[in-house]
């Protein structure tokens, strides 16, 4: 239960591998509207760059079992960073991912592949959202038509909760539903 319920946030967030990993009980928050999310904007450890800081927001697709109130969702190990994508990763990819491969040459399905998956999905949606707001959604970089300084300047002016949950609300996942 505990790796699907990771390998679901994944596909259905685009959240990063360590940013999930890493998720404690305290970033799951409801908003006033009802709205679930994860809080990655402070006390997080995620990607060393300003737009990885973020709210990430939860669609209805995705069952969060409130199994705890305090603490990590998942227990794998810390390395010197305090990350633990690599134990997360080796873990999952022998476990799911490395059975879903061609041959043992092939390299291509890793659980960053989710994290795509959903970028991919989101380019698929009509009418498809404005690359900005996928770049919001998924804490990327923003390489867009903005200019580097405008990102910044605007940087902690977030899409709402509301924006994004609309956005990967419209994703339809029929391998998540039990």
């Amino acid at each position: 239960p505990s790796d699907r319920l990771l390998l679901s946030i994944l596909i259905a967030t685009g959240m990063r591998l360590d940013e999930a990993a890493l998720l404690t009980w305290e970033q799951y928050q409801t908003d006033k509207e009802g709205l679930r999310y994860f809080d990655l904007s402070s006390g997080a450890i995620v990607k060393n760059d300003e737009f990885s800081a973020r709210t990430v927001a939860i669609p209805d697709c995705l069952d969060i079992p409130q199994l705890a109130t305090e603490g990590r969702l998942f227990n794998f190990k810390l390395d010197a960073d305090g990350k633990s994508s690599k134990d997360a990763s080796r873990h999952l990819n022998e476990r799911y991912l490395h059975k879903i491969r061609y041959d043992e040459a092939d390299n291509r399905k890793v659980v960053h592949s989710l994290r795509h998956n959903l970028i991919g999905f989101m380019a698929n949606l009509s009418p498809q959202p404005p690359s900005e707001e996928m770049d919001w959604v998924t804490g990327h970089g923003m390489e867009g038509n903005i200019k580097q300084s405008e990102r910044r300047r605007s940087y902690r002016q977030d899409i709402s909760v509301r924006k994004k949950y609309e956005i990967v609300n419209r994703i339809k996942h029929p391998w998540l539903i039990q």
